[in-house]
């Protein structure tokens, strides 16, 4: 779900990705507005009239103020499904998740959950929905049609030091962000995180529950850290994982987008020398994979490489691989399918690899797309924007010298932040804490997560303060979908009992790196946390289209 803007005339153009990257700048503070909110104050519990849906799953409407300042005016509609508890006789109430984001559907996370998936939490009617701005809930952001994306060309072309175009990358933010705002415009000052947090607690009063049971993943932990922030003590239990820094993320976005990319250097380091190390199951490389990862990106952006048995036939080029590398490295089971796909265009053919880029990018068989720019507009409310395109240019040049695969993360794709007019209503920036009175947040963070780094919930556990910290020691993005049986365990045993595990705990991956069933993507089938870009969060993204 990487929506592209089409180019000017074959010039620098602007993406929105998502991958669980913010984006934008650190520095001065923004120049727009920010308007304090109440918390939920006197807003009326929305009346949940819940009807069978999907086999097994119910679905209701929520109406929550649009602007909690104020609370009776004008509503939003907010789609909310959950799963029956199976085991009556013991419930324990309901318990929400969020899949992350922003941008990820709640409503599709459940719907796509695997078989059994959601036994092992049947003391609880699992809820999710879709955050303000998203899916099914009305009003949903879209700032590009179908027509739009599909004329942005075939190759991306990611800008580089030696070629990037200032007027031409601060022209296209303008007409990108113009678009957007016209077609979403009685929305968009609504989208913070704060709010979802704030339409949360009254969905938690909608249930009936009288503390809230959470479960957040990537950004839906932020929403949670949001939510102990701004109700303190109203949560029965806070189980987030992979999250990010809440205060880097919001305040100092510059050095997130930075550590994230030197994240995903390190994940495609480690998934290179794991293929060196065994060869004949990754199939890619010979004696040196890096260098010949290096060597086909600079060949195929030289030339791009025919796809003749691909979905849409489309050429791939060497960038097109940086931006399949960024989606594969979110989960330790797409190894093996990226491993293939090298191997396959290394031997003259990128079939495989179009076929990844056009999932990893959101591009349907059909030629549609998703709805996009909730990411974008999403963390536009969040974050202190820096209004210095020169800051912007700098941060490009910097990224470039440090992440030579991932440097696009920051800097010229975050200059649509630059020039976002809307006002920030209801945002909340911090200090981000869960005070010692409240229940004890349980936190999982991942060594080698990419997209938050394990340094962030180092940082994050220590913001909240009364938080314990369980180490995932493995590969990937998030780790309660792997359905690791130490860390469901430890998340079951918080959840029903409230039991935290010993501190310093650390559970280890037992994904291998390439198993030898897994050589194509439907093969290897998991419980996904979804990118910002399936919607999760790579920034604002300047690309140029060959």
């Amino acid at each position: 779900m990487h929506p592209l803007i089409p180019p000017r005339r074959r010039r620098a153009l602007v993406a929105i990705l998502l991958a669980l990257v913010t984006a934008a700048a650190t520095g001065a503070t923004a120049s727009v507005p920010v308007s304090a909110a109440p918390e939920t104050g006197s807003a009326p519990v929305p009346v949940l009239d819940w009807k069978d849906c999907d086999p097994g799953l119910q679905c209701a409407t929520a109406k929550v103020p649009r602007d909690y300042a104020r609370p009776h005016g004008p509503t939003i509609d907010l789609a909310v499904i959950r799963w029956p508890a199976k085991n009556q006789a013991t419930r324990i109430g309901s318990m929400f998740v969020n899949p992350g984001g922003p941008g990820v559907s709640g409503l599709e996370f459940l719907k796509t959950a695997p078989p059994g998936a959601l036994d092992a939490f049947a003391r609880f009617d699992v809820v999710s929905w879709d955050p303000r701005g998203i899916g099914a809930s009305r009003p949903a952001v879209d700032c590009l049609t179908d027509e739009e994306q599909n004329s942005g060309g075939v190759n991306v072309r990611f800008p580089r030091p030696a070629d990037a175009d200032r007027a031409a990358l601060v022209r296209d933010a303008k007409e990108y962000v113009a678009r957007c705002v016209r077609r979403n415009a009685d929305i968009l000052p609504y989208l913070a995180t704060a709010n979802t947090a704030r339409d949360l607690d009254l969905l938690r009063a909608a249930v009936g529950d009288r503390k809230l049971t959470y479960v957040g993943l990537s950004h839906g932990a932020h929403i949670g850290a949001t939510y102990a922030s701004l109700f303190p003590g109203r949560a029965r239990a806070l189980l987030l994982d992979a999250p990010v820094d809440p205060d880097v993320w919001v305040n100092r976005t510059f050095e997130a987008t930075r550590e994230q990319a030197a994240g995903f250097e390190d994940a495609l380091r480690r998934f290179l020398t794991a293929c060196a190390l065994d060869q004949t199951a990754c199939g890619f490389g010979g004696a040196n994979p890096q260098d010949a990862f290096d060597d086909l990106v600079a060949r195929l952006n030289r030339s791009p490489m025919p796809a003749p048995d691909s979905v849409f036939k489309d050429p791939v080029g060497g960038d097109d691989v940086l931006m399949v590398a960024l989606d594969i490295l979110y989960s330790k089971r797409r190894w093996a399918p990226f491993a293939a796909a090298l191997a396959q265009t290394r031997s003259g053919n990128a079939s495989l690899m179009r076929d990844l880029l056009d999932a990893s990018v959101g591009r349907r068989t059909d030629g549609t797309w998703p709805p996009s720019g909730v990411f974008f507009t999403t963390t536009a409310q969040d974050l202190r924007i820096n209004r210095d395109i020169d800051a912007y240019m700098d941060a490009g040049r910097h990224g470039f010298g440090v992440s030579p695969h991932f440097w696009w993360f920051s800097g010229y794709g975050d200059i649509p932040y630059a020039v976002y007019p809307v006002p920030q209503k209801g945002a909340f920036r911090g200090p981000f804490t869960n005070p010692s009175s409240a229940q004890t947040a349980l936190v999982i963070a991942g060594t080698h997560d990419p997209a938050t780094p394990y340094v962030w919930g180092q940082r994050y556990v220590a913001q909240l303060g009364n938080a314990r910290l369980l180490t995932y020691a493995g590969d990937g993005h998030g780790s309660l979908t792997e359905f690791n049986p130490c860390v469901l365990q430890a998340a079951l045993s918080y959840l029903n009992d409230l039991t935290l595990p010993a501190d310093g705990s650390v559970c280890a991956q037992t994904i291998p790196a390439f198993p030898a069933s897994a050589r194509s993507a439907a093969d290897a089938p998991e419980w996904r946390v979804p990118r910002a870009g399936a919607a999760l969060t790579v920034p604002a993204l300047t690309v140029q289209r060959r």
